[in-house]
């Protein structure tokens, strides 16, 4: 009796253990479902086709097509030319999916990119997850997918999203795990930041080393840690696995190349110096708040609170000092967050490294950007703390404030399309613009009736729609790129799909990029001479003032005009002189 009395009372237990663990697990395929729909929609949406390839992600494509061609993995050659002013990391990624796929498209080239993203939208996960909560690192995720830089890099051919992947795990591994910092930096983790900065420096030479080691001396320097200085830099990623990415691949390749040096002095030293162009030294500010949009109206609050926490008497001191309202002169009893003030170091050395090369450029920043997820992770976990003891989000005054912002952005956003485009454009821009516009007010508006989920979803199914329709209507009738994508396929009609073609003094000109065909260098008459002799025609593709040249010579049996953006490009077929019709020309 006692037996089936147990057996009764046990069956009972695991009965109602079934629904609480089935709840649990419908609670966690929320968030994660969530996820996934952002991910595949800001990342993996259209990725091949939202827009043509660009410029610098063709300098990246067509190396990585012509190592699949040759055979030649050392030298990397765009249009037949080396092109040594970029290590070999991106062209390398490219050729090994374009080897598992069976081809190097436009989608092929940009997928290494957006598993960055993906990736690094998982370690922000995790890491709000240890500092802030599980709602905390949802919103870190999503805002990590969603930001302006993500969806602009995370769904493009180039290396920085790999870069900024590769710098952030390995602060991640510096970063302290508790609150008091009483964790310490193991030799293991010294080993494999070694091995990411080796990486990063075959994806941008110095760029990735400086951006990790930089902020990882600073902090460590600050804190008085010498011991784990030491393990940062005596382990066999610092010793073995950087210097060989440092000097195996330059030396195999001066063999060959010696004139590479020069080009890669330009490249790090000029950069640093200006000799490839210098802007202000606060040219980044404007920056780092436009490209972590829209999560920026979260981090910029997420970013106070942040510091009240890494130094809160110097925050009870500034907030005495400037606040309108009576306060107490007592000290902030708060202990310091030393993890939010390894991301105030983070930035801030990041910020000086970057401000003091005399050559900027905006992607030069993504390696602390996800410093803004953090603190938008911050705040929407703050918010959500105020939600659940029913205080409203926003107050009427702030809201006020806030609708005449949205407003104030859609008037003066209206105003640069008209500036800029014609009538169809403007409409179509302004109409998204609009609904998404009238969507903010709205969310605005609910904030203070205590509704934030609302809010949220109404501002979350808006935006999903926004960038649809941005996506797949207003950029592609914005993009300039259109045009030379259009030129290019002209290009391919009229060469003959056997015939090779040339290029001739065309430099690494977006074309190559868009040619769905191989493309080889003739670097001079005497070249073009020499093919001649012993072929019926060839055809080259050629700026116009060359062609001019190439008639001079009363090569040029045909000569199409194909304009190419600001640049007018003509396709000429070549005969021997025996055998030309002396240029006609369409």
């Amino acid at each position: 009796m006692s037996s089936l009395s147990h057996a009764t009372a046990g069956s009972v237990v695991s009965i109602g253990a079934a629904p609480v663990a089935s709840a649990r697990l419908s609670r966690a395929m929320k968030p994660a479902m969530l996820a996934a729909f952002a991910a595949t929609l800001f990342l993996f949406f259209q990725l091949g086709t939202w827009r043509p390839a660009g410029h610098h992600e063709s300098l990246a494509i067509v190396p990585a097509q012509e190592m699949l061609r040759t055979g030649d993995f050392l030298v990397p050659t765009y249009a037949g030319e080396p092109r040594l002013r970029k290590p070999p990391l991106v062209y390398w990624t490219h050729a090994t999916v374009g080897r598992l796929a069976g081809r190097i498209d436009t989608a092929t080239a940009r997928l290494p990119s957006a598993l960055a993203a993906v990736g690094l939208a998982i370690l922000l996960f995790f890491w709000a997850d240890a500092w802030y909560g599980r709602t905390a690192a949802v919103a870190a995720f999503l805002a990590q997918v969603s930001s302006v830089y993500v969806v602009t890099y995370g769904r493009s051919a180039e290396v920085d999203m790999t870069l900024c992947l590769l710098s952030t795990a390995a602060l991640f591994l510096i970063a302290p795990k508790e609150a008091d910092d009483r964790g310490s930096l193991s030799y293991r983790d010294g080993t494999i930041i070694g091995l990411l900065a080796a990486v990063s420096w075959l994806g941008k030479f110095h760029f990735g080393p400086a951006m990790i080691f930089g902020v990882a001396i600073v902090w460590l320097t600050l804190r008085g840690r010498r011991d784990q200085i030491r393990k940062l830099l005596l382990n066999p990623g610092t010793l073995v696995a950087l210097p060989a990415a440092i000097f195996v691949w330059p030396m195999l390749l001066l063999a060959e190349r010696p004139d590479a040096i020069e080009i890669w002095l330009v490249e790090t030293v000029g950069r640093a110096v200006g000799a490839t162009g210098s802007s202000p030294i606060w040219y980044y500010v404007p920056h780092l708040l436009g490209l972590s949009m829209p999560w920026t109206i979260f981090a910029i609050p997420g970013a106070v609170l942040s510091f009240q926490a890494a130094w809160p008497s110097t925050a009870a001191s500034l907030r005495q000092r400037f606040s309108w309202r009576a306060t107490s002169a007592r000290r902030d009893a708060r202990p310091t967050d030393l993890r939010e003030r390894f991301l105030w170091v983070w930035l801030l050395t990041q910020l000086a490294i970057l401000s003091l090369s005399v050559n900027k450029h905006s992607h030069y920043l993504l390696p602390a950007l996800p410093i803004c997820s953090l603190w938008a992770a911050r705040r929407i976990e703050q918010l959500r703390k105020c939600a659940a003891r029913g205080e409203p989000l926003l107050n009427v005054p702030a809201t006020c404030v806030a609708v005449a912002a949205v407003l104030a952005g859609l008037v003066y956003l209206v105003m640069r399309l008209d500036a800029r485009h014609d009538v169809p454009v403007l409409s179509l821009s302004t109409l998204a613009a609009s609904i998404f516009a009238s969507a903010a007010i709205v969310a605005l508006v609910l904030l203070p009736l205590r509704k934030p989920k609302t809010a949220a979803i109404l501002i979350g199914g808006v935006g999903c729609f926004g960038f649809i329709v941005g996506l797949m209507w207003v950029l592609p009738s914005n993009d300039g790129r259109q045009e030379v994508a259009a030129s290019a396929q002209r290009v391919d009609a009229l060469v003959p799909p056997y015939e090779p073609l040339f290029a001739f003094d065309i430099g690494e000109h977006a074309v190559v990029g868009h040619l769905d065909r191989p493309i080889k260098r003739a670097n001079s008459i005497a070249g073009l001479r020499q093919m001649l002799a012993v072929r019926d025609a060839i055809w080259v593709i050629a700026p116009s003032k060359s062609t001019a040249v190439l008639h001079t010579h009363r090569w040029v049996d045909r000569d199409w005009n194909v304009p190419f953006g600001t640049t007018d490009l003509r396709v000429v077929r070549l005969r021997p002189v025996d055998r030309s019709e002396h240029g006609r020309v369409r």
